[in-house]
Order: structure tokens, then sequence, then C-alpha cells
């Protein structure tokens, strides 16, 4: 544009004309300059226009999920069982949002196979699940997700993180030190970018809940009594102690049930007399505390046919009390030995 006017100028002495457009386009300059400079100095602050968003909002950093230190597992438990959830809240906080804005979490791990959602860890059979808050204080919704936030304006906000352990298969036990983690990014065209990591700590063990019975056999002395000590049908003598112990992990439901070795179909509290007894007449009876056992199959299936609950292991070697007495079962009561076998069978939870 300069040299185009510059020569349609030129029309008399070039000497004269030439200081003067050469004084003329040089002010020009300065002027096109100055007027580009204030241009540019107005559309700045169009481009410094950006909402924040503070994530976390509670802490300088996300801290660290932690499951339990240990962490125990029936051997025979069903895949997708939650063994421990654990969450946080990490708190939002925006300012001047003025348009819809994304939140994204992705997963960095492995997922297990056919459950793209649960992701592995170095234990075998052990995965984990994270979850976030949907949108602005919404509910829990399982990663990897994308939601949009309509939210404008300034605020803050519960936004929570959740991490689930989760049994994917047979659990063989170990340490958990190779563990997936949540990545949590905000962005949109009106907000500049937030990107925070959720991770777990590393440390926890994992281990199978076992039980093993110490006292596999027990052998339980009789007193000898005489038979006016059983004056009646009913009548009971000869009480004696004994006791079968095991060793379990701590935390285990364990139930047990009773036998009748003699005779296996029985299911009443009387303890048959096995064939190689020679008194007529009498039974045993095995109590707990007061209450007498009745006896069922030789199963460890739950919920079999009288099967009790002995209680929830504390660890360590737990010792059942139990006691054995003489009946008399009939109007003949013809003196001789006395003997009776039944079988336990434990089962856990």
């Amino acid at each position: 544009m300069h040299q185009k006017y510059h020569i349609n100028m030129i029309k008399q002495e070039p000497s004269t004309w030439c200081a003067e457009s050469t004084n003329w386009s040089v002010q020009f300059r300065r002027a096109y300059r100055t007027l580009l400079g204030l241009l540019i100095f107005s559309l700045a602050p169009s481009w410094s226009l950006a909402g924040t968003v503070t994530y976390p909002a509670n802490f300088a950093t996300i801290p660290d999920l932690s499951f339990d230190s240990n962490i125990t597992v029936s051997p025979d438990i069903a895949i997708g069982t939650v063994l421990q959830t654990v969450e946080q809240n990490l708190g939002i906080r925006i300012s001047d949002i003025t348009c819809d804005w994304e939140k994204n979490a992705t997963v960095n791990g492995t997922p297990v196979p056919g459950d793209p959602k649960t992701f592995q860890t170095n234990v075998p059979g052990i995965g984990v699940r994270f979850y976030i808050t949907e949108g602005w204080v919404g509910r829990f919704v399982q990663a990897p997700i994308s939601t949009t936030i309509s939210k404008r304006g300034n605020g803050a906000a519960i936004d929570y993180t959740r991490a689930a352990l989760v049994v994917t298969g047979p659990v063989s036990g170990g340490t958990l030190s190779t563990l997936p983690s949540m990545q949590i990014t905000f962005s949109g065209s009106c907000i500049t970018t937030v990107s925070q990591t959720q991770y777990i700590k590393p440390g926890s063990t994992i281990a199978q809940r076992t039980c093993s019975v110490t006292t596999p056999s027990v052998i339980v002395p009789l007193p000898q009594i005489g038979a006016r000590s059983l004056p009646n049908i009913g009548s009971t003598a000869g009480n004696t102690a004994f006791g079968i112990k095991v060793e379990c992990a701590a935390g285990i439901d364990l139930y047990m049930t009773m036998t009748d070795a003699s005779s296996p179909s029985n299911r009443s509290s009387n303890l048959s007399l096995s064939s190689d007894s020679t008194a007529k007449g009498a039974a045993l009876q095995i109590l707990r505390g007061q209450t007498l056992i009745s006896y069922g199959p030789d199963s460890a299936l739950s919920g079999t046919q009288n099967q009790w609950y002995v209680g929830n292991a504390t660890g360590g070697v737990m010792n059942i009390p139990l006691s054995v007495r003489y009946i008399r079962t009939a109007e003949t009561l013809s003196e001789g030995t006395v003997k009776g076998s039944a079988t336990f069978t434990m089962s856990y939870e």
C-alpha cells in the first residue's frame, strides 16, 4: 500500500516530493503500528478469560486410597464378591465457568478378561474397581466414564473417589504391590484443563481363610456306673467333659455337623451304641453346654440338617467344649460295656 501511494504522488521535482513523501510514509508507518498495537491490546483480554477448576479442593494432592493391611478370603468364595470398599471426598471448587465442561475418568491397568471395568492386580484372583462422583454432586459411577457437567459460575461441592477390592477368580494369596490407578481429568472450551491421579497404597496382604482340626480323633473314657444310676427311661448320668480343638484364621464363621457312625441316618440326639457294646437299653448323648446335639449327614454343605454354629474364630487355636453322658432308653437295662462313635464335619465361611 505504501509503494502504490508513493508512485502516484511523484508529479513534479523528485527531490522535493521524495523527501516529503518519505517523511509522510514514515509517519504513516508509525501510525499504522500504533493502531495495530492498540488492536492487539484490545483483543488480548478475550484470550485470557478462562474459568478455573480446583481439584482436589480438600487436599493439596490426592491422598492414596488404602485397603486393610490384612484381608482373609474363604477358599470357596464366589467370583464377584467385594472384599472391601474404600472412598474419600476430595472436593471440587469452580470459578468463572461459562460453558459446559467434561469430567473424564480413565483407568491405568489391565482389565480382567470378560469384565472390562474390573482391573487386575498382581495377586491372582483379586481385582480392583474404581468409581467417581458423576457430574456435579451426582451418584457413584464406575470408571472408565465420561460425563458432561453443566454447572456454571462459581461454587464448591463434594466429589468422591472410590475403590473396591473384588474377587475375580481362585485366590492363592499374596501381597498387593502392582495396582491400577485412576486418572481424573476436567476439560472444556472455557476452562484450564486439570488432571489428577488416584492411586491405591500397596502392601495389603491377601490370605485364604483356613481351618485345621488339631484333634482329628478324640477318645473319651466314660465312667463306670451302676444300673441304679439310671432308674427310669430318660434318666441320665456320668456326664464327662471333652473338647475338640481347631486352628482357624481370624474372622472365620465356623460350623459343625455330627454324624452317628453306627447309624448314619440317625437324626435324633441319642447316639447309638456300637455293635461291640454289650450293655442294652442305653445310649449316649453329646452336649454343648446344656444343649443336646442332634445328628446329621456327613456333609460340609451350608444348611446341612442339624448343622450348628460354633462361633467366629479370633485366630489361633480354638477349643470347642463338649460333654457326653449316658441315657436310659428302654424298660429293660442290661449291664455291660458301652461304646459309641460319632464323626464331626467342620465347615467355615
